[in-house]
């Protein structure tokens, strides 16, 4: 299982077109083969901050989400929304419960 960990900083101003779009793309993604979780959280303290957490099946699912077309709608419409932008992904396990 592969886990990604999207940090994004927004500029300042009105964010209701590219909360339309992030609401878009999060509908679209969690229809994907392959994709187990998919959520955005924006920080209380400044809704500029935003973090996608996402998993997926495996690199293969991964890979295919980033080429697909929803994905690529949401790098046009949101081209020059972002000041800072990092990406973490690490191969997982889940634990199994007690």
């Amino acid at each position: 299982m592969i886990d990604v960990q999207v940090r994004l900083r927004l500029k300042d101003g009105d964010q209701s077109g590219i909360r339309a779009a992030a609401l878009d793309l999060i509908a679209a993604t969690r229809k994907e083969d392959g994709c187990l979780a998919y959520e955005l959280f924006v920080s209380l303290s400044d809704p500029t901050l935003w973090c996608f957490l996402e998993s997926w099946r495996d690199r293969d699912a991964l890979a295919a989400h980033n080429e697909a077309p929803h994905i690529m709608q949401w790098r046009a419409a949101t081209t020059g929304w972002f000041l800072d932008r990092s990406v973490k992904l690490r191969d997982v396990e889940p634990e199994p419960a007690p």
